[in-house]
């Protein structure tokens, strides 16, 4: 409701209405009950003096004295908003594409899914999770691309995982590159906290870039980096190019290599999580939630909109009418006379 932002400025002013009635009642038997006698501009009377009644000008002026005190003590609207500041941070993900994400081990409706299908869900709802974090991904295989640039647009983002598919670039796994092009695209950025995110289903095999290595040269740009190793070990089927662009099943042997993940997040200050089921890759990327806050501060800002004006013109009006009311003398002057009429 207004009335609860309503408020005066100065609200010890309005005491000075209790002398009012007091003012009034001096003025009026200082008058002796006799009426005010008001010399009016010339245009209006041409200078003559009136006679007023006192009972209707000091009430007029008594008028125009409390809308006075009122404006003196400046009422106002004051509205207040809550500005919430959010010290986000800034999370790239680094997506591992390469043609062992098409093994179908996980489970997304308890149904068998690809590995990069469970990976781009679970990682979208990682990033709806997070609206106040600039967000980013860079994807890889045998090299690293970029996916998007970090940014609160994760609508965006999201969209862009979506069109993410096997053999956008040669296959392999180059782990150390991932790291190294991730970190290069949130090393400038201002935000005091900055995390990589790797998840892959396969050990190191085609880099010239050792990950440790590059583990190491992120934590000195003050980035964590945490590690996913999602799928189950063994034998595994997978799609690989058949006859006419048909992919067909293969098997392969998931190679895993925990030890160097395992480093690779305790080099840079992250952790390590394994996801052989789609629960446990869900609850890896639940933990990183939980451990990455996002910082708020609260700040409260009032608005305050100025009402005296209102009570400054009712007392001028109030003052004007008081003033320029007919006088006592000339109301009762021009009644109409009355007629005397002749009888027979």
């Amino acid at each position: 409701m207004m009335w609860e932002n309503f408020q005066f400025a100065h609200p010890w002013v309005l005491w000075l209405a209790l002398l009012l009635p007091l003012l009034l009642l001096g003025a009026r038997r200082k008058l002796g009950g006799q009426g005010l006698r008001v010399t009016l501009p010339k245009p209006v009377t041409e200078h003559a003096t009136v006679r007023r009644s006192h009972i209707g000008f000091s009430g007029w002026i008594g008028v125009a004295l409390l809308c006075g005190i009122v404006a003196l003590a400046r009422p106002q609207l004051v509205d207040s908003e809550d500005i919430r500041e959010f010290s986000g941070i800034e999370v790239m993900i680094a997506l591992d594409v390469s043609r062992s994400m098409t093994a179908r081990d996980l489970k997304l409706d308890n149904q068998a899914a690809k590995r990069l299908e469970v990976a781009k869900k679970i990682t979208k709802e990682f990033i709806e999770q997070r609206p106040n974090d600039r967000i980013g991904m860079v994807a890889f295989s045998g090299q690293p691309f970029p996916v998007g640039p970090s940014t609160l647009d994760h609508q965006w983002l999201n969209d862009h995982i979506d069109d993410l598919r096997i053999g956008l670039v040669e296959d392999g796994t180059a782990i150390g590159s991932a790291i190294s092009s991730a970190a290069s695209r949130i090393d400038k950025r201002p935000a005091k906290s900055k995390v990589i995110v790797l998840v892959t289903d396969g050990a190191n095999n085609v880099d010239n870039i050792d990950p440790i290595d590059a583990a190491k040269q992120a934590a000195l740009l003050g980035i964590k980096v945490y590690t996913i190793a999602v799928g189950t070990e063994g034998e595994v089927q997978i799609e690989v190019p058949g006859p006419f662009g048909r992919p067909r099943l293969a098997t392969m042997v998931s190679e895993f290599d925990p030890e160097t993940l395992q480093e690779i997040a305790e080099v840079s200050g992250g952790a390590f999580y394994r996801a052989g089921s789609t629960k446990s890759f869900e609850d890896a990327f639940a933990t990183i939630n939980e451990l990455e806050k996002t910082t708020q501060t609260k700040t409260t800002v009032f608005r305050t909109s100025e009402l005296f004006h209102w009570p400054a013109a009712a007392a001028l009006l109030a003052l004007v009418i008081g003033t320029l009311i007919p006088p006592l003398d000339e109301r009762a002057a021009n009644l109409p006379r009355p007629r005397h009429l002749k009888t027979n």
